[in-house]
């Protein structure tokens, strides 16, 4: 009975384990030539807004030009309970400390390997999060941060970001380039792989803006990359 009930507990961890690894990764493709760009979301689990924007509202069924790769759930566990971490696994548990940042360094386990080929894949990368309070407070968190990555592209994009969101009241956004914190985070990867990279962090966890809010402030700014891109 024990041994039943051990292979049992076995099975279902391996289906949960391979469920959670099984990433959704939509694409698409314009068929004309143009760049290629990625909109990751939920990659911690207790910042969800990029995720339900990604999965709910985003409604664009193929770009003018070009081609988009969308990762709305890369943490499924995380996101289901309201978790940073990858719930599954016991050690890389951080999804966003998992990806190189230099040679000779590899992604540390099966779902930052799969987004580092999707990554390889592309020109632009725009990867969002959510902060627990307002960088421009100075508290430490990095909340309604606009963080762009080395390439003058993504500096003058991040800038029309930023006049995009103060334009439609929300003041609060700052932009901070050149904070590159040397840790294995998918920005560090973008970097070192040359990728024009924005990092944008609502302020959202525990529901510190509505959830409302954080849905416009995503639109705003998906549509500005695609409208940037040339590829609405």
């Amino acid at each position: 009975m024990y041994l039943l009930l051990i292979g049992i507990i076995i099975i279902l961890l391996y289906v949960v384990y391979n469920w959670c690894n099984d990433i959704e990764i939509k694409y698409l493709d314009s068929g004309i030539i143009g760049p290629t760009l990625l909109i990751i979301a939920g990659v911690h689990g207790n910042e969800p807004a990029g995720s339900i924007y990604l999965k709910k509202h985003f409604k664009i069924s193929k770009p003018k030009k070009g081609s988009i790769y969308i990762i709305h759930s890369p943490n499924k566990l995380g996101l289901l309970f309201n978790n940073r971490y990858l719930l599954h696994r016991f050690y890389h548990r951080d999804l966003n400390r998992n990806f190189p940042k230099k040679d000779g360094e590899t992604a540390k386990e099966p779902i930052s390997i799969k987004i580092c080929e999707i990554v390889n894949k592309c020109d632009w990368v725009l990867d969002m999060h959510e902060g627990w309070g307002f960088m421009v407070n100075g508290n430490g968190s990095m909340g309604s941060g606009i963080f762009p990555g080395n390439t003058t592209n993504s500096l003058a994009l991040s800038k029309l970001m930023l006049d995009n969101l103060h334009e439609i009241n929300y003041p609060e956004f700052i932009l901070t380039p050149n904070h590159n914190i040397q840790i294995n985070t998918l920005k560090n990867y973008c970097i070192y792989k040359n990728k024009h990279y924005v990092l944008i962090e609502t302020s959202g966890q525990n529901n510190i803006q509505p959830l409302h809010v954080r849905l416009t402030q995503i639109e705003t700014i998906i549509m500005t990359t695609l409208k940037y891109l040339k590829m609405i």
